[in-house]
């Protein structure tokens, strides 16, 4: 690869260079950021446990100590419990808050990274996108979609991350003279403390950095006495989360685990990802030795290898911690290295020393013309196999998550109508009791969902035009679960086609063509044999989709079910579903049902 751009270039000429790399180096993002609307508006999982321990039934806690012990499972919380307020006053607790600001933690760390890339490095334009364009692909890796579209989960990973990523910066830039850079990042290391665990294990990374810098002995000796600050108040405050497993002591099963964990951010298949973790390791090894011998930590030199060391100490510890902390799981055991909130920490491992080997790479005979083209092919190769890899292993974790948030509306106005049943909140959490617990201090604060009426999705109309009355798919299902809450009755079914597209919704019309109700896909269960009124010989011909619902009718008039399919307007009829009201009973529509009435267009039908 050779300069683009030169120290002799025109300032403005560089200065364009500049913001087209980035434009093009930060295009992994969009990869997030085109689906943001879509990633629902309620906060998921833990982060109603959080609110609960930080509210009262009037409001939020008051008591300075509750929100320095908060807690997540084993996790001392309390930064991200702060961004959590910042959030709700706002938005009103939207879950897109959170993913922005997990999304700006990783560009933050991004650009900390990159501030680490050699000077001369970045003088030449190629070699320069082609790096930061690797600390983009892997930072913004679809893997760890779990940590952006479930925001809560993404501010403690990344929040600690970045935290870590700076503190490693200040002790890199440290100079013997003046201790106040070191200062700063034990303070971002006390930060990081109270963000997450993964942060335990910046230490002996800070530590090996300050000895490298080679900082005076008061200086080291105070970040000594810090860590050992740090690791006594966990130890004194440790409390082992009920739903957690005792810590493994099987030598091969942690093993095991720590491989499959790096190597799980390049393959879901358990033996492939152990292999790849080994090989990785290996590689890590192999680089670092390199590197290291290559860079003295107090001569002006081309690279210092001495942040890259640090991050590389900081991801080896979490996949070791966890390793230990989590393989002991009966039900899932080496199945947890596979968690995509995991991904944010294994990704650092890989780019600790691909981005220092990629250096080395670029440094290498680069006067010869093969040798350039040679390197130039090489790095192509691994920037679009990467992106690839990481493509096909996370992509359809993000779309499991896409369609779970598209279910929360009907979460939303469960939660409106305070509706005991279980199954309308499992969008929005594994676990509905919890929500359900701190549902009236999410009215009593205007929290979301309760920041608007329940009625805002009924009585839409919609245009006649939108209406396949006889489609050319032909679209079967059968109601199995009717209950009847007040105001609302909870509907279940599934349907069936051949080359059935990905449904979107369900909505259940009257004959003024008024929406009355609507149901959603459910990912969390299968279809039983019981379910099924389909011949044994045609089920492998067709695809079936459970849904779960409710209706609100007006009157007496029985509702019509509507299948609506993902990127698509229209409409199809559901045949064989009809609601009745209010027996609530199950009648077979006739083959060929009547063309209702033209109605005026549609209100908007996305407000939660």
């Amino acid at each position: 690869m050779t300069s683009d751009l030169r120290t002799t270039t025109p300032p403005a000429t560089r200065r364009i260079g500049a913001v087209l790399l980035w434009i093009l180096a930060l295009a992994p993002s969009l990869y997030y950021l085109v689906e943001l609307p879509n990633f629902g508006r309620i906060p998921y999982n833990d982060y109603h446990q959080v609110l609960y321990d930080l509210t009262m039934e009037d409001g939020f806690q008051t008591d300075l100590l509750t929100w320095l012990t908060i807690r997540s499972n084993e996790h001392h919380v309390t930064l991200p419990s702060l961004v959590y307020l910042g959030n709700y006053l706002l938005t009103g607790g939207d879950n897109r808050g959170h993913s922005v600001v997990t999304l700006l933690l990783i560009l933050g760390s991004l650009l900390l990274l990159h501030s680490w890339l050699p000077r001369d490095l970045r003088r030449r334009w190629l070699p320069h996108l082609a790096v930061t364009l690797l600390l983009s692909i892997v930072l913004f890796n679809p893997v760890q979609s779990h940590n952006i579209v479930l925001g809560f989960s993404g501010v403690m990973w990344m929040l600690s991350n970045f935290l870590a990523i700076s503190a490693m910066t200040l002790v890199w830039k440290s100079s013997r003279d003046s201790p106040r850079r070191l200062t700063l990042a034990i303070l971002l290391g006390v930060g990081g403390a109270l963000t997450y665990s993964s942060n335990l294990t910046l230490w002996p990374a800070l530590l090996v950095g300050a000895l490298r810098r080679r900082l005076p002995v008061r200086q080291w000796g105070a970040l000594l006495a810090t860590t050992a600050a740090v690791y006594w108040f966990y130890a004194a405050t440790f409390v082992r989360a009920s739903s957690s497993p005792p810590l493994e002591k099987d030598v091969t099963a942690i093993v095991r685990f720590f491989y499959a964990y790096l190597g799980s951010l390049l393959s879901i298949d358990k033996s492939t990802a152990i292999t790849l973790g080994a090989a990785g390791l290996l590689a890590s090894v192999i680089t670092g030795i390199l590197v290291l011998r290559r860079s003295p930590p107090t001569t002006s030199i081309e690279f210092d290898a001495t942040p890259w060391l640090m991050l590389w100490i900081y991801a080896f510890g979490n996949a070791l911690g966890t390793a230990i902390g989590r393989s002991g799981f009966a039900d899932i055991g080496i199945g947890m290295a596979f968690s995509s909130r995991y991904a944010n920490l294994s990704c650092l491992f890989w780019l600790s020393w691909m981005v220092p080997a990629v250096v080395l790479l670029l440094r290498w005979r680069q006067e010869r013309p093969y040798v350039r083209a040679a390197t130039a092919l090489a790095i192509t190769v691994l920037l679009v196999s990467l992106g690839l890899a990481l493509f096909e292993r996370g992509d359809p974790k993000y779309r499991d998550l896409l369609l779970r948030a598209n279910a929360q509306p009907l979460a939303a106005l469960a939660a409106r109508h305070h509706l005991p049943e279980e199954d309308f909140y499992t969008s929005v959490t594994k676990w509905p009791w919890g929500f359900q617990r701190v549902m009236n201090r999410l009215e009593t604060l205007h929290h979301i969902p309760f920041d608007r009426p329940p009625e805002t999705r009924y009585a839409a109309l919609i245009d006649v035009e939108r209406l396949e009355i006889l489609p050319k798919k032909r679209l079967e299902g059968r109601l199995v679960r009717t209950e009847t809450h007040p105001d609302v009755y909870l509907i279940e079914g599934w349907l069936h086609a051949t080359d059935l597209p990905p449904v979107r919704r369900v909505l259940f019309l009257d004959p003024e063509h008024r929406v009355r109700g609507f149901a959603f896909p459910r990912s969390d269960i299968e279809i039983d044999d019981d379910d099924r009124d389909i011949p044994k010989e045609r089920r492998r011909q067709v695809s079936q989709v459970r849904w779960l619902g409710m209706a609100r009718p007006r009157g007496v008039e029985p509702l019509s079910a509507w299948v609506q399919f993902e990127g698509q307007e229209a409409l199809v009829r559901l045949r064989r579903v009809r609601f009745d009201v209010p027996a609530a009973e199950v009648q077979q529509d006739p083959e060929d049902p009547s063309s209702p009435e033209p109605s005026p267009p549609p209100e908007p039908l996305e407000a939660q």
